[in-house]
């Protein structure tokens, strides 16, 4: 058969009541078909559409993670589900975005972070960082210069995954997840190795605790001693991302291990310590 595709683009208000952001969101991501014949509209669509560079922006959770957002740039990441947990969601950067660059301000807090149905945060991990080698494939964010005689504290990155642990006060419960799932193999994982230090959870109520985990079945090309390592703490409903003096304090009070650190070290002397690494 021949046949013709038509495509209508009036904006008259629909039937069945479905909200005009919603019907515009399908607007804008609808496929297009080579050879489409497009029908002059009567009364044209009214589409609205997101600046990725000035986003709209959540002051009372500090976030870009918005309704608005999702509805125009919903196929930017993946929204998961899980029975086990109705009404929240887990948010993750697609994969597309990943490998070509596309990152905005919202995607860049979309690894692992939980929302519930009304779009408060109740998981907030670490945001989306780049290694050096990144920044040549990024759309919208130039690497950082530093002076050579900048003093840092360098903490050593141990080579296992991200385990995401948080005890959600108005749930009375500890969430244990990863930056995919609430519920996998990996969220397991961490439950494993983190669920011994409940209260310290429990003690700071609303607060994202970050652990690399290293677990036997999670095998690296780098060896790393089996466990749980603490390396970040996060205010969920502010994002304020804790110290790392203050990260020291905790561990120490409930004995929990951190990462190597050297303190006061130049970017000079950090760059010549990353040439002597194997």
């Amino acid at each position: 058969y021949n046949f013709n595709v038509l495509r209508t683009q009036n904006g008259f208000q629909n039937l069945h009541n479905v909200p005009s952001e919603h019907v515009q969101s399908v607007y804008l991501n609808m496929k297009d078909f080579n050879g489409e014949h497009l029908i002059k509209p009567v009364k044209p669509m009214n589409v609205k559409t997101l600046d990725r560079d000035n986003l709209p922006f959540n002051e009372e959770y500090q976030t870009y993670i918005t309704k608005e957002y999702e509805i125009f740039k919903g196929k930017t990441f993946i929204k998961k589900e899980f029975k086990e947990y109705p009404n929240l969601y887990l948010l993750k950067y697609s994969s597309a975005v990943f490998f070509d660059g596309s990152f905005d301000n919202a995607l860049l807090e979309m690894r692992g972070t939980v929302i519930d149905k009304d779009y408060n945060i109740i998981v907030r991990p670490f945001k989306k960082v780049f290694n050096k080698s990144d920044f040549s494939n990024l759309e919208r964010y130039k690497e950082p210069k530093i002076d050579d005689n900048q003093k840092l504290n360098v903490v050593t990155k141990v080579n296992g995954f991200l385990g995401v642990c948080t005890y959600v006060s108005k749930m009375d419960e500890v969430l244990y997840s990863t930056t995919g799932s609430l519920v996998s193999d990996f969220a397991k994982m961490n439950k494993k190795h983190t669920e011994k230090h409940e209260q310290m959870f429990k003690d700071y109520p609303d607060v994202t605790f970050c652990f690399e985990i290293c677990d036997e079945n999670d095998p690296h090309i780098i060896k790393e001693n089996i466990g749980e390592v603490l390396i970040g703490m996060i205010d969920v409903k502010t994002g304020f991302q804790y110290p790392e003096s203050k990260l020291d304090e905790v561990a120490k009070n409930y004995n929990v291990v951190r990462p190597e650190t050297f303190k006061g070290v130049t970017y000079s002397e950090f760059k010549e310590m990353l040439n002597k690494t194997q």
